[in-house]
């Protein structure tokens, strides 16, 4: 901290203590600015970049090449539709696969709630062959249930994620 504050007296003491008399007292202060600023912006690169404007793509003589192309499935859609209609049967199909995805997840949540049900009421029985015969049958075909749900919700999902639209950049 010592060192700073030395340094900082040091480099104010130089700047004043030097003469006056050093500077030409014909050249004006803001003629040597004027310079500086010429001569720093004959340095400078020129900007390699080119702003397209309308006229230039009307003279352009190229073909038009289209990267991200979309689906063939909404292709058909737009044929004949306006924007707003394409817009809303979109949003139509986000809220139904949304719809889709809440009532799948409801469907493994009462799945798993019945499973640990069975599960509790197998340890709960006394009959040996009761436990083994009716509970553990009823808890595989559960279990199958549960595990297909679990497959119907993620393949929702996967339906759900193909319609969100993708992210922006932040800028």
């Amino acid at each position: 901290m010592r060192k700073a504050v030395t340094i900082a007296a040091l480099c104010v003491a130089a700047c004043l203590s030097t003469p006056m008399s050093a500077q030409d007292p014909s050249k004006k202060p803001s003629e040597d600015l004027v310079k500086a600023a010429k001569d720093s912006k004959a340095k400078r690169k020129k900007s390699s970049t080119k702003v397209i404007t309308n006229k230039d793509v009307k003279q352009a003589k190229g073909k038009l090449i289209v990267l991200d192309t979309p689906p063939a499935k909404k292709a058909e859609k737009t044929e004949g539709a306006s924007s707003l209609q394409i817009q809303d049967a979109t949003l139509r199909e986000r809220r139904e696969a949304k719809d889709r995805v809440d009532s799948e997840r409801r469907k493994v949540d009462g799945l798993q709630k019945e499973l640990d049900a069975v599960e509790q009421s197998y340890y709960q029985e006394n009959d040996p062959n009761y436990r083994d015969n009716v509970i553990q049958k009823r808890f595989a075909q559960t279990k199958r249930q549960l595990d297909d749900a679990r497959q119907d919700l993620a393949n929702a999902r996967d339906a759900l994620q193909k319609l969100e639209p993708p992210p922006q950049p932040r800028k």
